[in-house]
């Protein structure tokens, strides 16, 4: 998941003496000029990132594509618990909640931007865990094959 092409890394210097003629900022504030630097191509808000509607939006997208999966299992383990047919049912359940738990993962990532990829904050690895459900025990392809074959099946469904 982390690129191995480019090696990352963090570096410290402390107790390096730079002489007084060959600063480009007043001593003390250089972190402050590199922010001021980075803001354009960030834009800073001065608020918290989750207050912005670029950001709500596609977490409340996930939050509902999340609930949505929950209700189809739910209703294949009612069919499943009343001997009911749910073939179709729990490959919907299969691929709604893996593609679901997919596409949070992912915006987690996209919304903590650099840091969704740094190994300490766990994000990354959530979204590569993610993968798992998606072709496990079978490719999302295979599952939609199952509905399709099961619902369309049925007289009722047919137009």
């Amino acid at each position: 998941m982390r690129r191995k092409a480019v090696d990352s890394n963090e570096l410290f210097i402390d107790s390096l003496k730079i002489p007084v003629e060959e600063r480009i900022s007043e001593e003390g504030r250089s972190f402050e000029y590199i922010l001021h630097g980075m803001s354009p191509e960030r834009i800073v808000f001065n608020r918290p990132i989750g207050r912005n509607q670029s950001t709500q939006h596609p977490l409340a997208i996930c939050w509902a594509e999340l609930e949505a999966a929950w209700l189809m299992v739910m209703s294949a383990a009612s069919q499943y618990d009343n001997d009911l047919a749910c073939g179709a049912a729990t490959n919907a359940s299969k691929y709604l909640a893996a593609e679901a738990g997919f596409h949070a993962c992912e915006t987690a990532v996209m919304t903590h931007s650099d840091f969704g990829y740094v190994k300490k904050h766990h994000v990354a690895r959530y979204l590569r865990e993610s993968l798992i459900p998606r072709i496990s025990p079978v490719r999302p392809q295979l599952a939609l094959c199952y509905i399709i074959k099961k619902y369309w099946a049925c007289p009722h469904h047919i137009k």
